[in-house]
C-alpha cells in the first residue's frame, strides 16, 4: 500500500512538473 502511493504520487509530480515545462515552453514561444 505504502509503495503504491508513493508511485502515485511521483507520476503525479512528474506528470506536474512536465506540464510546468511545457507551458513554460508555450510562454517562451510566444514573446
Amino acid at each position: 500500500f505504502y509503495e503504491e502511493n508513493n508511485h502515485n504520487k511521483a507520476s503525479q509530480y512528474f506528470y506536474m512538473s512536465n506540464t510546468a515545462q511545457k507551458n513554460e515552453l508555450e510562454k517562451g514561444a510566444l514573446k
